[in-house]
């Protein structure tokens, strides 16, 4: 929707802004438009300023921007302008109010807002309620609600599998265009909070199973012990180099069955790990094998059968999300946050669900003779 109303502003003599939450989101809209334009003639497409214009007046034009920075579009002024992916622009309010709005003064121009809702309080959905409510003043404002279900290009089997393998509220949020009250935790933020026990009597401070979240560059090694009772008993998070790294598993981990991150540098890191002990095993992350671990991880926190009293578990599982993307979910910190503590947790339950005891292990199980879970 939105490129058709771009492209017949520029055929129209009209000047145009297109804005996204960042220049990822916003390369693909700006290719399809600039394939359209590309060798018509009295148009010149300019991929190194983002920007499509007449070539009789460099002054009609789209000019596409990203909402990464502050103040979007400042200094420009437009007959109508879309903000896609609306429901995911970080500060859409004061970006939209303290600089977008002011691009349409001079033409008395209009807005597009078009996107899927993350959650029912976001201004997105604010402005959306605007649209809806009987009291608009001067009628200024209308909202339309169109899913995904309504796409006559979208094959209705694969709208009816997805509803089959998503959450209910998933679901109605990607598909049906109504947002889900925890905003985009999969976890469900009242039972995230019912988790949380800063008083927990622990019942037994013996570890059952461990769950090894190794750093990256930028972020932090944790681990996370779990008893028979699904009580975070040890959570530990450090950034140290890899020899003190190891060392410091191999101490607090004892012989208690241990899952560990393998992914990236965790491949070599496992390695030594299990040369000095047999009770590690590896998991490797992927879209698909993250997606498993975390639906497990959020059965356990909606059922209440995870407890845990570190308030920076807590802030991670608050802040934990999920984005749609191409027909699936994928589960993240958002950018610039860390997930740590979330995957230890997550890993430490997959072992719990696997079974800790190498005879516990049944045929087909994840968990292989060579110690590597992959997806």
């Amino acid at each position: 929707m939105g490129t058709v109303l771009a492209s017949l502003a520029l055929g129209h003599r009209r000047r145009f802004g297109w804005f996204a939450p960042t220049y990822k989101y916003l390369e693909p809209q700006f290719e399809e438009i600039c394939t359209y334009f590309d060798n018509k003639p009295g148009f010149k497409v300019n991929r190194s300023a983002n920007r499509i214009y007449l070539t009789s007046d460099r002054r009609i034009s789209i000019d596409f921007w990203s909402c990464e920075k502050p103040d979007p579009g400042r200094g420009y002024k437009y007959h109508g302008l879309v903000i896609d992916e609306a429901g995911i622009i970080r500060d859409l309010k004061p970006k939209w109010e303290q600089s977008i709005r002011a691009t349409l003064s001079d033409y008395r121009g209009g807005a597009w807002f078009l996107g899927t809702p993350k959650g029912a309080s976001g201004y997105f959905m604010q402005l959306f309620a605007k649209g809806q409510s009987l009291d608009n003043e001067d009628r200024e404002w209308a909202s339309f609600r169109r899913g995904t279900i309504h796409n006559p290009f979208i094959d209705p089997r694969e709208i009816a599998a997805a509803k089959r393998e998503l959450p209910p509220d998933i679901f109605e949020q990607e598909y049906e265009g109504y947002p889900a009250d925890d905003g985009g935790n999969p976890f469900g933020l009242d039972a995230i909070k019912a988790c949380f026990k800063p008083d927990m009597r622990i019942t037994d401070r013996q570890p059952w199973v461990f769950g090894v979240d190794l750093a990256s560059k930028h972020d932090y090694t944790w681990i996370v012990g779990m008893n028979r009772q699904g009580q975070v008993v040890v959570s530990e998070r450090f950034q140290f180099d890899w020899p003190t790294t190891k060392k410091r598993i191999l101490e607090v981990c004892g012989r208690v069955p241990t899952l560990v991150d393998e992914t990236g540098v965790g491949d070599p890191v496992l390695g030594d790990l299990q040369a000095a002990r047999g009770n590690f095993d590896g998991f490797r992350f992927s879209q698909t094998s993250k997606q498993m671990i975390m639906v497990g991880l959020r059965n356990d926190i909606q059922l209440g059968e995870i407890a845990f009293d570190d308030p920076r578990l807590k802030d991670e599982l608050d802040m934990f999300c999920y984005e749609f993307k191409e027909n699936r979910v994928i589960y993240s910190a958002p950018q610039g946050l860390h997930d740590d503590g979330v995957c230890a947790l997550a890993l430490a339950r997959e072992l719990v669900r696997q079974g800790p005891a190498r005879g516990a292990l049944r045929a087909g199980d994840i968990i292989t003779r060579s110690r590597r879970l992959r997806a």
